[in-house]
């Protein structure tokens, strides 16, 4: 009878001690995730911000079995429209057409919408003879209609002509003016044809009726966030499962590219991704002393990338561990990085940043947490003071002039440092920093500490 209760403490002991390790930090988990689906022959406005989709297929149609849904998303300060174009636009211009020979004099179709006060969807049809626009105009639809209506609209005056190609443009908001554009605004269509009385057999638009669509995927890290999905709209992928492992099968591999003439780093999170960065997390209240892992670093020219763990507490940082990556590492290279806390989390975000130059690349496998449950207690750290926090113009380090101190963004990224000094108190200027969350680094190997620091202008 002693027996069982000896196997249930040991047990308990043994799943404890593990506590809330890291998901997938060995990246051997991959799969496909579907990112969005696109209207075959048109483009759309999805890929314009990551994990948002603003164009998608919807049933309940008039015709058929699909047509397009296009909505409206304000994301901060960026509003993101849902859209089906045939053509191509190049600021704010109609550039070039699909082929369309058949006279016409209306565009017909099925419409349904919820369009708030003040917002408005749009149709364009543009169109071309012999190299000049010959036909533009612009329909507008507002209020409230949310069952499918068939209409009819006069292109060209009602007059019929003939073309040799033709743009349409079908927008959830109108993109080329509105002044009161709203989140959440949609719009529908299905079965666009353009017509004229005496054509009996019109040209039919490339999947006219929506039928037709494409599931765009890409292979992503299990429990992870990558700008794969967004960079999915460019045929390019900013991380990679990679077979050049550390130990197991595979590893992370995350590379700056060039996106649309932007830089775009690699980077990947076990919270959210948007275009400012990397936010969320996961709930966490463990207290871990340590980060370990294995990495390879090959930048292209000058550069660094990093590795960040980050505990919240109420929104505000509260411990971090940051493994700066300043230098190269074409070979696998374990590393060991100290945490440290102002008290227990109530979240964790993980973030590895693959840095600032086109074609810098970082790998990584082997992530997990040493010394859970154990906290600061745990961790031999020399005594300093790090003030004020938060800091405004200068930060002042106080009490360690032994190792250099860093200043990492919570992308890993280095924004500031001092070297050892023989002076009580070192200082790095942070007024030209936005305001937000940093990690400040102070010694070096198992001396080493990390610590919150806030700049607040």
């Amino acid at each position: 009878m002693t027996r069982y209760p000896i196997l249930l403490f040991l047990f308990l002991c043994s799943t404890l001690g593990m506590g809330q390790q890291i998901t997938n930090g060995g990246f051997e988990n991959w799969g496909m995730e579907l990112q969005y689906s696109t209207p075959d022959g048109w483009q759309t406005g999805n890929g314009q911000y990551p994990g948002v989709v603003t164009t998608q297929p919807v049933g309940g149609t008039p015709s058929g079995n699909l047509a397009a849904r296009m909505e409206t998303h304000i994301i901060g300060t960026d509003t993101l429209f849902g859209y089906i174009l045939l053509g191509n636009i190049i600021n704010d211009q109609p550039v070039s057409g699909a082929p369309f020979t058949t006279a016409m004099n209306a565009v017909e179709g099925y419409v349904r919408y919820d369009q708030p006060l003040g917002d408005s969807a749009i149709i364009l049809v543009e169109g071309w003879q012999a190299g000049s626009v010959v036909l533009a105009d612009l329909f507008h639809f507002g209020g409230s209609q949310i069952t499918w209506v068939p209409f009819d609209l006069a292109l060209h005056g009602g007059i019929e002509v003939t073309l040799d190609s033709v743009l349409i443009g079908v927008a959830s908001s109108d993109a080329f003016g509105g002044s009161s554009i709203t989140d959440g605004a949609w719009f529908e269509i299905d079965a666009l044809r353009l017509t004229a009385p005496s054509v009996s057999n019109p040209d039919e638009l490339p999947n006219f009726d929506m039928e037709q669509w494409t599931d765009v995927v890409t292979n992503e890290p299990d429990a992870w966030t990558t700008f794969n999905g967004w960079t999915s709209f460019f045929g390019i992928s900013p991380a990679e499962q990679s077979t050049d492992a550390n130990s197991g099968l595979y590893s992370l591999r995350l590379s700056t590219l060039e996106v649309n003439g932007n830089l775009l780093p690699g980077i990947a999170t076990n919270g959210e991704l948007g275009m400012q960065g990397p936010f969320g997390g996961v709930p966490y209240t463990d207290m871990p002393t340590m980060l370990d892992g294995a990495l390879r670093y090959v930048p292209n020219g000058p550069d660094s990338a990093g590795i960040a763990a980050l505990f919240y507490a109420n929104g505000v940082l509260v411990g971090a561990g940051v493994v700066p990556i300043v230098q190269p590492y074409p070979f696998w290279t374990d590393f060991s990085m100290p945490i440290t806390f102002n008290q227990a989390p109530d979240t964790m975000l993980l973030v590895i940043y693959s840095g600032d130059s086109t074609g810098s690349s970082i790998w990584v496998d082997d992530l997990s947490f040493q010394g859970i449950s154990v906290g600061v207690a745990g961790s031999k750290v020399p005594a300093m003071v790090v003030y004020p926090n938060p800091a405004d113009q200068v930060l002042h380090i106080k009490g360690d002039s032994n190792g250099p101190a860093l200043l990492f963004d919570t992308h890993g990224r280095v924004v500031g440092g001092s070297r050892p000094s023989s002076d009580d108190v070192r200082t790095i200027d942070v007024h030209m920093l936005p305001n937000g969350d940093y990690v400040l680094t102070i010694g070096s190997g198992s001396t080493r500490r990390s610590l919150p620091v806030v700049v607040r202008h």
